[in-house]
This record gives C-alpha cells, sequence and structure tokens, in this order.
C-alpha cells in the first residue's frame, strides 16, 4: 500500500495516467470523490506528505491536459485563413497587422460607414517600408440562406471577403481597373465563416453619384468619361463579367489629371459566364 517505487520517468507516466482519469472525472465527481479514489489507488487511509506531493503534480498535469484538449476543440472547430498580396506584406509586418485577428481587431482605422453586418473604415499605416491608404471591409457572417443556395448549387459557401478578393483578382488579370486587393482573411466554425475581412489599397478620385449630384462633370470630361465607362463597361461583359451590383455609387472617377479615369469597387457579387444573356 505504498506509492510504486520506480524509475522518476515512469512514476511520471503514472502521474499522467491519473491526471486523464482526474482530467475527466472532474466533470462528473466532486473533489472528495476523485481524493478518495487516489487513497484506494494508493492502499491508504490519508495522505502522506509524498502523496500530496503526487496530488499536487496530478492536478498539474489535469489542468495542462484541459488545456491541450481546449485548444485541441479549437482547432477543429474554427479554422482561420490569411492571404495577403507579396507587395503589402513588408509594409503590414512592420506595421504588426499581418494576422487576420490582428486586422480585425484593430482600432486606429477610421470608421467610415457600416452595419451590423459590414463595415468599412479608412486605415492610414506610414513605417520604414513606405506609407499607404486602405480600405478595410470587415463583414459578419453571410445569411444562411445564402450559404443554402451555394450548397443546393453544389457550391462551396463563400465568405463576402473571400468573393471579392477573387473577383478583384479576376478582373485586374482582365485588365480591368479596379483597386488592388492587398490581403483578406476569414474565421469558419464548424465549416461556415463568422468573419471575414479584406484590406483593399485606396484609388484616387470620388464617387460618381456625388460628382452628378453636384454636376461636377461637364463639357469635354463629361463626354470623355462616358465614353470610358462605356468602354470598361463593353470589356467587363465581353470577359463574362457580370455585376449585380453596378450603381453609380460603386464606381469611383478622377478627373484630377489630363484624362478623367474610372474603377469599379464592391464588386464581391461579381459573377462570370461564358456568354451573357442580353435579356
Amino acid at each position: 500500500g505504498t506509492w510504486p517505487r520506480t524509475s522518476g520517468r515512469r512514476r511520471a507516466g503514472q502521474a499522467r495516467d491519473l491526471a486523464c482519469l482526474d482530467r475527466r472525472a472532474a466533470g462528473v465527481l466532486s473533489r472528495t470523490e476523485r481524493l478518495r479514489f487516489l487513497l484506494d489507488y494508493l492502499g491508504r487511509d490519508r495522505l502522506s506528505d509524498a502523496d500530496r506531493d503526487l496530488l499536487a503534480c496530478i492536478e498539474r498535469w489535469s489542468r495542462t491536459l484541459r488545456r491541450r484538449h481546449q485548444r485541441s476543440r479549437q482547432k477543429r472547430t474554427r479554422k482561420r485563413t490569411f492571404r495577403v498580396a507579396p507587395k503589402f506584406a513588408n509594409l503590414l509586418k512592420q506595421a504588426g497587422l499581418l494576422g487576420f485577428r490582428e486586422l480585425l481587431d484593430d482600432i486606429t482605422a477610421e470608421v467610415l460607414d457600416g452595419h451590423s453586418r459590414r463595415s468599412v473604415a479608412r486605415l492610414r499605416l506610414e513605417t520604414e517600408a513606405g506609407r499607404a491608404t486602405f480600405y478595410l471591409k470587415r463583414f459578419g457572417p453571410r445569411h444562411l440562406k445564402d450559404d443554402l443556395a451555394s450548397l443546393v448549387r453544389l457550391r462551396r459557401p463563400v465568405s463576402l471577403a473571400e468573393s471579392e478578393w477573387q473577383a478583384l483578382t479576376r478582373m485586374r488579370g482582365a485588365g480591368l481597373p479596379v483597386p488592388e486587393p492587398a490581403a483578406w482573411g476569414e474565421e469558419r466554425r464548424f465549416g461556415r465563416s463568422v468573419s471575414s475581412l479584406i484590406l483593399i489599397a485606396e484609388i484616387p478620385g470620388e464617387r460618381l453619384d456625388l460628382l452628378l449630384q453636384r454636376d461636377a462633370l461637364r463639357g469635354r470630361t463629361r463626354r470623355k468619361l462616358t465614353g470610358k465607362l462605356g468602354q470598361l463597361i463593353r470589356k467587363a461583359h465581353d470577359v463574362g463579367f457580370s455585376m449585380p451590383d453596378l450603381y453609380a455609387k460603386h464606381v469611383f472617377v478622377d478627373v484630377s489629371g489630363a484624362e478623367p479615369s474610372a474603377h469599379i469597387i464592391d464588386v464581391q457579387r461579381l459573377e462570370q459566364v461564358r456568354r451573357l444573356p442580353w435579356r
């Protein structure tokens, strides 16, 4: 009825075995019941000083195993993804924002617009790697009906941030004027995106709808801009892009140079088909 005289390595293994049992038993047995089990294991009526050392060792191992189990469970139920364009990696690293959680929780960004499921903020960075201004869009979970619609079509439900990253990448690859994506990330739980974000480089100019409200586009500039927009949209359609959110407020126009320029923004609902119907 004594603590087995074995090597230190073997005793540590025995203590871990008891800690495994204690971790499981902690949820259903009281501390008194678990102490009685230990006394039965040792064959004693009361704990000696050496036994108390053993008990402390078991409790330490039990806490360690609980923490490991919790981390393992989080990894199974929660998955984070973060991608950054190589061009901006050094800048974000020096700013301490090279990670999903860092950007999601950043409080230095100036919030411009938003609601319960989305916010848009301006983020100005200045480090030894350079300076740049970005727009940080943070999204909550998509509507459940949208995820179900994707599954019905045998498609993987994607977050709004990933959808916009893919759309911007495809449009830039086709030579269309859209902002440059710097980074995107998301967190999934049980396979469903619960939060996501995308970081987009700032583009010069102003929203087309605001310029039209002020009647700021006139004469030659207006005619040139109309022609550019027509060519831009035709090129997008020729490639097979469909843009359900193509509103005046989603067109950024810059008239500060000799020639007006236009960029399309907010393209997370972009679709690409082989041939666009006329009706």
